[in-house]
């Protein structure tokens, strides 16, 4: 009779001992996960902030809310046009130099003016040495009113990236690149930004 007591005794402690530890070490795991998904929230947030070409085109979505994009309104003392994307920064410079760091796809919009001595664009190194390589380049134009841009679409290759430029002579020489590291076609975009250019009347 002693040993099936014992027996039972034993098992009757066992699971005592069981439970307790599932009650001490689930709330545990618990907060663990808290911890992990905290700490999943916080690099997400990081990888949003920095310049990261594998975080473009990924919208993180919390509850019903994504990124808006917002246009951008450009000018300086020499053109002004207006941005299809969220603008990140504005940085501007000599010879009516402006880069535009744009979000949603992460890239840049730079466009400068500045006096020449040639009188048609045929004269101008960044027409002449895209058209040397037409394995990399298609060339076209682009009328907006009674002006015509020069436009040149790099084709795609091994690196996924998009980038178009549009050259224009007037006055000045006008020349204004949209890049970023992105397989979407950014046409329609480009062209809506021809649309928008206005220059200062010299």
């Amino acid at each position: 009779m002693k040993k099936p007591v014992i027996i039972l005794f034993i098992v009757g402690a066992v699971a005592v001992i069981t439970g307790a530890l599932y009650l001490i070490v689930q709330p545990e795991k618990h907060n663990n996960a808290q911890v992990l998904s905290s700490r999943a929230d916080e690099y997400i947030e990081s990888q949003k902030n920095i310049d990261n070409p594998d975080w473009e085109d990924l919208q993180v979505k919390k509850g019903n809310t994504t990124a808006s994009k917002n246009e951008g309104s450009i000018k300086n003392e020499c053109f002004a046009f207006t941005v299809p994307f969220q603008v990140m920064s504005t940085r501007k410079g000599a010879d009516c130099f402006v880069d535009v760091t744009i979000i949603s796809p992460r890239g840049h919009l730079v466009a400068y003016q500045r006096k020449v001595s040639y009188a048609n664009l045929e004269e101008d190194t960044g027409v002449t040495l895209r058209r040397k390589q037409r394995e990399l380049y298609t060339e076209s134009s682009h009328k907006v009113g009674n002006t015509i841009f020069i436009v040149f679409k790099k084709k795609p290759g091994d690196e996924v990236i998009y980038e178009k430029t549009a050259f224009l002579k007037q006055n000045e020489l006008f020349v204004i690149t949209l890049s970023a590291p992105t397989n979407r076609n950014l046409d329609k975009e480009f062209e809506s930004i021809l649309k928008t250019i206005t220059f200062t009347p010299l």
